[in-house]
């Protein structure tokens, strides 16, 4: 109960509690916006932090796409779609098809180890 009545006079400007526990939590919460707030607006953070994910970016995406029968050790290591952000197994008569799940560049389906199906966005 504390919590939402926290957030809702947090929303409207007005923080009041005669709880010790309660107004230590909200000055631990406040310093920590407050430094977060600082480093999102610190222009050397931000250089640093833009730089690093350009790199990030030229690195993964300097390499090849993934190519049918490559395997699944193959993608990750030497293509840019690299780990999936999550798997997803479809089982049939005909066998299990693996699905591999990208967030922002699609779907990547496995028999027997090997890409067999390429889906982009």
């Amino acid at each position: 109960m504390k919590k939402i009545l926290f957030l809702c006079l947090l929303v409207s400007g007005v923080v009041w509690a005669d709880d010790s526990a309660f107004n230590k939590q909200y000055e631990e919460y406040m310093k920590q916006l407050d430094a977060d707030i600082a480093k999102a607006t610190d222009p050397v953070e931000i250089e640093k932090n833009s730089k690093k994910m350009w790199a990030e970016h030229h690195a993964r995406f300097s390499k090849p796409n993934a190519k049918i029968g490559m395997t699944e050790d193959q993608v990750i290591k030497n293509t840019y779609w690299g780990e999936p952000g999550d798997k997803n197994y479809t089982t049939t008569k005909y066998g299990t098809r693996e699905q591999w799940v990208y967030k922002n560049l699609g779907y990547l389906y496995f028999e027997n180890g090997k890409v067999v199906a390429i889906q982009g966005f």
